[in-house]
Order: C-alpha cells, then sequence, then structure tokens
C-alpha cells in the first residue's frame, strides 16, 4: 500500500493517531465518575505579585520563516527596544523537518532545527 505524504504525517500514520485519541477518550470517559468537591478560597491571603511573563514573550508565526532576513531584523528590534526575552513559534516539528518516516520506521532528524534556532 501506498501512503500519500500529507504535511509531515504519512496518511496511515494520521488515521492510527486519530483511532488511538479516540480509544483512550472513551476510556477516560468511562473511568470517570462524577463526584463532588468542596473548594475554599481564603481571599485573605496573598500569594504576592503575579508575573507578567508574557509580556516578555512574542509570537513570530512559523518557526520555518526564521531564515528570512526581515524576520532576522524584526526579531532583533522586538528584543533590543521592546525587552521580548522569550520567542515563540508555530509548526516547531513539522517545520524543522524533524520527524519523517522511513518504511514505517520513524526518523529523526535535528540538522534543519539546529540550523532555524542558531539563527536565533
Amino acid at each position: 500500500m501506498i501512503q500519500k505524504e500529507i504535511g509531515w504525517i504519512a496518511e496511515g500514520s494520521r488515521r492510527k493517531l486519530f483511532s488511538t485519541c479516540l480509544l483512550f477518550i472513551g476510556l477516560v470517559a468511562l473511568t470517570a465518575r462524577a463526584e463532588n468537591y468542596t473548594v475554599t478560597v481564603d481571599a485573605q491571603t496573598s500569594w504576592g505579585a503575579l508575573p507578567h511573563f508574557w509580556s516578555q514573550c512574542h509570537s513570530f508565526g512559523r518557526l520555518g520563516l526564521v531564515g528570512r532576513d526581515t524576520l532576522q531584523r524584526h526579531i532583533a528590534d522586538v528584543t533590543a527596544n521592546l525587552g521580548v526575552k522569550m520567542l515563540r513559534f508555530h509548526a516547531g516539528i513539522s517545520d524543522a523537518q524533524i520527524y519523517t518516516e522511513s518504511g514505517g520506521t520513524p526518523v529523526y532528524n535535528w540538522k534543519v532545527a539546529d540550523s532555524l534556532y542558531d539563527i536565533l
């Protein structure tokens, strides 16, 4: 059987993953029990200031775009002028081509991921 590649996961693997997820959800639903819980909150107690870590993080879309000169200048600008200390990207595994399959066997390759993160 020839598997048609869709994204970074083969069609057959997607079906297996979907089936596994449905099975897991079904098992969780079967074992869940309705129980009553009491939650007590002491509104007088303070844990201190809430750290706003999200104000030091900036999202840049897909990891595969890091190689673009304009995005590199943008990253340098926000880290220098806005105090951004953390970067967030989407599609890190698929854009970096970390996981593929060869004859049904998983193959991991970190070369592209290393080169993208070296740019940062």
